[in-house]
């Protein structure tokens, strides 16, 4: 976008900064000698040159030019925006070589008052000495003639009954420059646009680069405000199974701020510090265990040392004896 506006801006500079030279160049010649095509030749102007003069005959009117407006592709108006006529140089040398040029005329003022000479041209060209002329002087800027405009105006002179014997004869006799009616204003109403454009140029660049210094000033530094870390809220989330599971992430422990000393001295100055006494951990009580009945092996069967008999043979006096045939003898 930028781009564009600068391209624009040159643009307009460049055209400001021409219409200003040709205003200035053209009140600079309007104001210097400005030769009459009526006594001086006209085979030495060049462009852009000014001449002026009165015009005292028409010889013909061989072109037009019409501006036509269309919408849509229909022609909806059309008018004829030039007309070109044909002079008959007075002057001694151009008399002598017959020399003819162009006059161009554009206005409609300007269009009626050479169609006026005209009809008196051609009433004095056919005897009548008493044709009334109009008084019309004029001043013109010297320019090229169209290659185009020039082959019309060949044709016009070759047209039945032809005037010269061929196109190349016809073409000796014709000033190649086009004399296109100016006015004076014309050169102040350049100057003053080309003004007012360089003026329109200067004022938008200004405002512009004051703009863009403006952006450009570092602004004053306002550091950023400390994240607060202990501020969590809860997070909903949606389920697979359509409620809402709400998280709570977990709260930060406070540190509480622990003094530190600004001073080495004083911290090495402070008195050592008890050492904290040492807490035992309860050791656990042993339930205490009752004596308990000693328990008496079971008895073997076929062991006869294991049996109590104490009491039982005491009033009975056995003797064991031992024969072959195991019997007891009391």
């Amino acid at each position: 976008m930028k781009i564009r506006i600068a391209i624009v801006l040159i643009a307009l500079f460049i055209m400001g900064i021409v219409m200003t030279v040709s205003g200035v160049s053209d009140l600079i010649k309007l104001n210097g000698n400005i030769p009459d095509f009526n006594y001086e030749s006209m085979q030495n102007v060049k462009k852009g040159d000014f001449v002026q003069g009165y015009i005292w005959n028409i010889y013909g009117n061989y072109a037009n030019e019409t501006t036509t407006k269309t919408t849509m592709g229909i022609e909806t108006s059309s008018n004829v925006s030039a007309e070109y006529f044909i002079m008959t140089l007075l002057s001694e040398d151009d008399l002598a070589k017959d020399l003819y040029i162009t006059i161009t005329a554009e206005t409609k003022e300007e269009i009626n008052m050479l169609f006026e000479l005209y009809a008196a041209s051609e009433e004095y060209y056919n005897g009548n000495e008493d044709a009334y002329f109009p008084e019309y002087g004029i001043v013109a800027e010297v320019r090229p003639l169209d290659s185009d405009l020039e082959q019309y105006f060949v044709d016009w002179f070759m047209y039945d009954p032809p005037l010269y014997s061929s196109a190349a004869e016809a073409r000796n006799h014709i000033v190649p420059y086009e004399l296109n009616i100016y006015k004076p204003s014309q050169a102040y109403v350049s100057l003053a646009i080309g003004i007012a454009i360089i003026a329109v140029f200067i004022i938008v660049g200004i405002v512009i680069y004051t703009k863009s210094k403006a952006q450009n000033v570092p602004q004053n530094f306002i550091p950023a405000a400390e994240p607060n870390f202990n501020n969590f809220t809860a997070e909903k989330t949606s389920s697979s199974n359509g409620f809402e599971e709400t998280y709570t992430p977990p709260q930060p422990v406070p540190i509480p701020d622990i003094p530190q000393p600004t001073d080495a001295d004083e911290f090495f100055a402070r008195a050592p510090k008890a050492a904290a006494p040492i807490v035992e951990e309860p050791k656990e009580e042993q339930p205490i265990e009752k004596d308990k009945p000693q328990e008496q092996p079971a008895p073997v069967l076929g062991d006869m040392d294991a049996l109590d008999t104490t009491g039982l043979l005491d009033d009975a006096d056995y003797e064991y004896i031992s024969n072959d045939d195991n019997e007891f003898i009391e």
